[in-house]
Protein backbone atom coordinates (compact mmCIF):
# COMPACT_ATOMS: atom_id res chain seq x y z
CA UNK A 1 0.00 0.00 0.00
CA UNK A 2 1.38 3.39 -0.99
CA UNK A 3 0.36 6.33 1.21
CA UNK A 4 2.42 8.95 -0.63
CA UNK A 5 0.55 12.20 -1.14
CA UNK A 6 3.00 13.61 -3.69
CA UNK A 7 4.44 11.91 -6.75
CA UNK A 8 8.18 11.91 -7.43
CA UNK A 9 7.73 14.65 -10.05
CA UNK A 10 5.75 16.77 -7.60
CA UNK A 11 8.43 16.28 -4.94
CA UNK A 12 11.06 17.56 -7.38
CA UNK A 13 8.86 20.60 -8.03
CA UNK A 14 8.55 21.16 -4.26
CA UNK A 15 12.36 21.08 -3.97
CA UNK A 16 12.61 23.72 -6.71
CA UNK A 17 10.01 25.93 -5.04
CA UNK A 18 11.80 25.59 -1.68
CA UNK A 19 15.12 26.62 -3.20
CA UNK A 20 13.49 29.60 -4.92
CA UNK A 21 12.29 30.86 -1.54
CA UNK A 22 8.57 30.23 -1.98
CA UNK A 23 6.81 30.23 1.42
CA UNK A 24 5.83 26.80 2.77
CA UNK A 25 2.15 27.75 2.91
CA UNK A 26 2.12 28.79 -0.76
CA UNK A 27 3.78 25.52 -1.80
CA UNK A 28 1.25 23.57 0.28
CA UNK A 29 -1.61 25.35 -1.49
CA UNK A 30 -0.03 24.71 -4.92
CA UNK A 31 0.04 20.96 -4.33
CA UNK A 32 -3.09 20.74 -2.14
CA UNK A 33 -1.22 19.30 0.84
CA UNK A 34 -0.68 20.50 4.40
CA UNK A 35 1.98 22.94 5.60
CA UNK A 36 3.39 20.09 7.71
CA UNK A 37 3.79 17.89 4.61
CA UNK A 38 5.98 20.58 3.01
CA UNK A 39 7.98 20.94 6.23
CA UNK A 40 8.51 17.17 6.29
CA UNK A 41 9.67 17.15 2.66
CA UNK A 42 12.05 20.01 3.46
CA UNK A 43 13.44 18.23 6.52
CA UNK A 44 13.75 14.84 4.81
CA UNK A 45 11.34 13.18 7.22
CA UNK A 46 9.34 11.96 4.24
CA UNK A 47 10.38 11.57 0.62
CA UNK A 48 14.14 11.37 1.13
CA UNK A 49 16.38 11.37 -1.90
CA UNK A 50 19.69 9.54 -1.33
CA UNK A 51 22.67 11.89 -1.33
CA UNK A 52 20.62 15.06 -0.76
CA UNK A 53 21.34 17.24 2.26
CA UNK A 54 18.44 18.09 4.56
CA UNK A 55 16.91 20.43 5.43
CA UNK A 56 16.78 21.77 1.91
CA UNK A 57 16.30 25.32 3.19
CA UNK A 58 16.63 26.72 6.70
CA UNK A 59 13.97 29.25 7.60
CA UNK A 60 14.26 30.71 11.03
CA UNK A 61 12.81 33.83 12.46
CA UNK A 62 15.22 36.73 12.17
CA UNK A 63 14.30 38.24 15.48
CA UNK A 64 13.98 36.42 18.76
CA UNK A 65 11.87 37.19 21.75
CA UNK A 66 12.58 40.22 23.89
CA UNK A 67 14.89 39.39 26.83
CA UNK A 68 13.21 38.98 30.23
CA UNK A 69 13.16 42.02 32.51
CA UNK A 70 15.92 40.63 34.76
CA UNK A 71 18.28 39.93 31.84
CA UNK A 72 21.68 41.73 31.97
CA UNK A 73 20.91 43.12 28.51
CA UNK A 74 18.68 45.76 30.08
CA UNK A 75 21.54 47.06 32.28
CA UNK A 76 23.33 48.33 29.19
CA UNK A 77 20.30 49.25 27.10
CA UNK A 78 19.84 52.90 26.18
CA UNK A 79 16.64 53.76 24.35
CA UNK A 80 16.65 55.90 21.23
CA UNK A 81 16.40 59.62 22.03
CA UNK A 82 12.97 61.13 21.47
CA UNK A 83 12.76 63.55 18.61
CA UNK A 84 10.65 66.66 19.05
CA UNK A 85 9.68 69.41 16.63
CA UNK A 86 11.27 72.74 17.53
CA UNK A 87 8.94 74.95 19.57
CA UNK A 88 7.10 77.66 17.72
CA UNK A 89 7.13 75.90 14.35
CA UNK A 90 3.99 74.37 12.92
CA UNK A 91 2.99 73.05 9.54
CA UNK A 92 -0.06 75.32 9.45
CA UNK A 93 0.13 78.40 7.33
Amino acid sequence: MNDMVLTKDEIEEVYIELREGTPFQSIAEMFDVSYAAIQNVNNGKYYQVPGMRYPIVVRRKKYGKEPPINDPFWDSYEPEPLLYWPLGRTNRE
